[in-house]
C-alpha cells in the first residue's frame, strides 16, 4: 500500500469529517487506497462491533433434532460470532472499538409453542457458548465506551455484567428485553449512563423485592428505566449507597399511586438533578400528590410528566422547559372523534389551575407542550397570558385540526371530510387566497401539509395571539401513525382537500412573521420523522426544508 500525504489537499480533520458520511462498505473500499486514507477510515470502520445470534426453531411438529441440525446450528453460531472474535484478536483493531451490540435471540416458531426436550438442551448449550465468547472477547476492547445487550428474553448472566465491570472506560450500558432480577455484583459498574428498556408484558412475574445492585451511585449521571419494577429496585440500591451526587437526568416509569415516599426519598438524594422525565400509567390527571420538600432537586430545569407531579415539582425551582403528559396520551387506541369530544369537554379552569403552579417557577418558562390541549379561541390566549416569554411552543396536530372553526374546516370531527376552502371566522380568506384546485406544485405529503397549514392559515387571519417572543412553533404528529404517503391527486382531494401551493404557504408564514418578529421555525414532529420550515432572513424569506429523519428523540424536545 502506497504512502501518500493528502494534507496539502484538505486538513486531516476535514478528511475525518467526510468519512463520517460514508457507509461501512464505502469506508472499506476507501481504506484500500493508501495508508493515509487507511488511517483515516479505520477508526470509523471499527468504531462499532456486533456479536449477534438469531435462531428460530421452526419444526412443524415436536421432535428431536438430528445430528446434522445440531451441527448446522452450532455452525451458524460460530459464523455469527466469527468477525467479532477476529476483531477482538487483533490488537490494532480492538483498541479502536468504542461501541458493542450483543444479542442472543432463540425462539420457537410452531403452533404448539412447545420446545422438544433436546431443543431446549441445545438452546441452553448455545447460550453458554455465546456467553463464553462474549466474556472472553470483551476484555480485548480496552477503549469500549458503550454496550447494548438486547433480545435475550431471559435473566441476564451475572458473568456478563462482571465482565463489563472490568472494562476501564465503559460509560454507557443499555439492557433491552432482558430480565434483571436478583443481581448484585462487585465491583459495581462505574457508568455515566444506564438504560433499561423492557416490555412489561414479558416480565409480569417479577416483583420489586429482589436486589438489583449493579451500578455505582457516585458515577451515574443519566438514568433511564422504562419498567416500574426495575425502577423501584434500582432506586433502592442507589439510595443504600448514599445517593447520586452526579445524577443530572432521570427518566423512569413509576407507580405513583403505590406511594411517593420511595420516589421522593430518591429525589432528595440527587442534589444536582436538572431533568426529570416521569411516566406513570396509574396516575390520573386530576389526582393530588403529597408536597415535596423545597430542599429536594433545587436545580431542576426541565420537567416531563403528569400534571399532578408538575404541581409538586415546578413551583420554587428554576424550571424553564415543561412537557405535561395526560391520560389521553396513554390511550392511543382511542378513536379520533372520541379524542376530540373528550378534549372539547376539558374545562378552562383546569388549565388555569395548572398554569398557576407552572408560573411559580423561579425562571421564565421558555418551552411548553401540554399534551392534547385543545386549540380553541378560549384556550390559546391563556398560554400567551400565562407565559409571555415563551420561545418554543408545541401543539398536538390531531387535536388542533379538530378544533378549527367549523367554517374554516368543514367537518371538525373527522379528518376524512373534504375541505373546499379555508375561510376566517367572517367567511373571508384573509386576502391570502385559497388552496389550489390542482395538485401541481402542491406541498407533499398532501394530507399532512393540509393539516398543519390550515392551523397556520387560521392563526394568520384570526385575532388569537401567540406568545410575542415565540421563536419555534411545533406540531406533534400522532406518534403511532407515520407521515402519510401521497396517493393519486383525485384521492387526496377527496379525502383531505386541495393541497397548499408553495406561494400560498409562504404568504401565510410571511403574515405570521409580520406579527411575530422572532418566529424563525415551524416544525411537525413525528415518532421517526420531522418536517420543517425555516426563516432565512428578509431577502430569502421562508424556506421549506421538507421531511427528514427526526434529529432529537428526547421527549422533552417536544416542549
Amino acid at each position: 500500500m502506497s504512502v501518500v500525504s493528502r494534507d496539502h489537499l484538505l486538513p486531516t480533520e476535514l478528511w475525518e469529517a467526510c468519512c463520517k458520511h460514508l457507509g461501512r462498505s464505502d469506508l472499506r473500499n476507501l481504506a484500500q487506497v493508501d495508508r493515509f486514507l487507511n488511517g483515516i477510515c479505520l477508526p470509523s470502520i471499527f468504531r462499532g462491533v456486533k456479536c449477534l445470534f438469531f435462531w428460530i426453531y421452526s419444526a412443524e411438529s415436536p421432535g428431536n433434532l438430528s445430528t446434522n441440525e445440531h451441527q448446522e446450528n452450532y455452525g451458524q453460531l460460530n459464523r455469527s460470532c466469527h468477525s467479532f472474535k477476529e476483531i477482538a484478536a487483533s490488537k490494532k483493531h480492538a483498541i479502536l472499538v468504542w461501541k458493542c451490540i450483543a444479542s442472543f435471540y432463540v425462539d420457537v416458531h410452531q403452533e404448539s409453542q412447545v420446545w422438544p426436550e433436546d431443543a431446549v438442551q441445545w438452546k441452553n448449550d448455545a447460550y453458554e457458548q455465546y456467553v463464553q465468547i462474549l466474556i472472553t472477547c470483551l476484555p480485548s476492547f480496552s477503549n469500549l465506551r458503550e454496550i447494548v445487550i438486547y433480545g435475550f428474553r431471559r435473566q441476564v448472566d451475572a458473568r456478563m455484567v462482571i465482565a463489563l465491570s472490568e472494562l476501564p472506560k465503559l460509560q454507557r450500558v443499555t439492557f433491552r428485553e432482558v430480565v434483571l432480577s436478583g443481581l448484585s455484583i462487585w465491583p459495581r459498574l462505574k457508568l455515566q449512563k444506564l438504560t433499561v428498556e423492557n416490555r412489561p408484558d414479558n416480565f409480569l412475574y417479577l416483583d420489586d423485592s429482589s436486589v438489583l445492585d449493579i451500578i455505582c451511585s457516585q458515577h451515574i449521571r443519566d438514568l433511564d428505566v422504562d419498567f416500574a419494577v426495575h425502577t423501584t429496585r434500582i432506586f433502592r440500591a442507589l439510595q443504600d449507597q448514599g445517593g447520586c451526587p452526579q445524577l443530572t437526568r432521570l427518566s423512569a416509569v413509576i407507580r405513583l399511586n403505590d406511594g411517593t415516599s420511595a420516589f421522593y426519598s430518591f429525589l432528595a438524594s440527587c442534589p444536582n438533578l436538572e431533568t426529570i422525565c416521569v411516566h406513570s400509567d396509574d396516575l390520573s390527571d386530576t389526582d393530588s400528590l403529597p408536597l415535596l420538600p423545597m430542599s429536594a432537586v433545587p436545580l431542576l430545569k426541565s420537567f416531563y410528566g403528569p400534571a399532578p407531579l408538575a404541581i409538586v415539582l415546578i413551583p420554587g425551582r428554576p424550571v424553564e422547559k415543561v412537557v405535561i403528559s395526560t391520560k389521553l396520551e396513554r390511550h392511543l387506541s382511542l378513536s379520533y372523534p372520541l379524542i376530540l369530544k373528550i378534549t372539547e369537554m376539558v374545562d378552562r379552569h383546569y388549565f388555569e389551575h395548572l398554569f398557576s403552579f407552572i408560573r411559580r417557577s423561579t425562571c421564565a418558562i421558555t418551552d411548553l407542550f401540554i399534551s392534547y390541549m385543545p386549540c380553541r379561541r378560549d384556550f390559546m390566549p391563556l398560554i400567551t397570558q400565562s407565559f409571555p416569554q415563551l420561545k418554543r411552543l408545541t401543539l398536538d396536530l390531531v387535536v388542533c385540526k379538530g378544533h378549527l372553526p367549523p367554517r374554516f374546516c368543514q367537518g371538525a370531527f373527522s379528518p376524512f371530510l373534504p375541505i373546499q376552502s379555508l375561510l376566517d371566522e367572517q367567511g373571508n380568506g384573509g386576502n391570502l387566497g385559497h388552496p389550489q384546485d390542482t395538485m401541481e406544485d402542491g406541498l407533499y405529503p398532501a394530507r399532512l401539509q393540509c393539516s398543519y397549514m390550515q392551523i397556520l392559515h387560521w392563526l394568520s387571519v384570526s385575532d388569537i395571539p401567540l406568545p410575542p417572543n415565540l421563536e419555534t412553533l411545533r406540531f406533534r404528529h400522532d406518534f403511532d401513525v407515520p407521515f402519510p404517503v401521497d396517493d393519486t391527486a383525485e384521492l387526496m382531494a377527496l379525502l383531505y382537500g386541495r393541497p397548499y401551493k408553495l406561494q400560498l404557504a409562504k404568504g401565510i408564514l410571511n403574515r405570521l412573521s409580520e406579527r411575530y418578529k422572532a418566529l424563525g421555525e415551524i416544525q411537525v414532529v413525528g415518532e421517526d420523522e420531522e418536517l420543517s420550515w425555516r426563516w432565512n432572513g428578509r431577502e430569502v424569506g421562508w424556506a421549506y426544508e421538507g421531511v427528514s429523519t427526526r434529529r432529537n428523540r428526547d421527549p422533552l424536545n417536544l416542549g
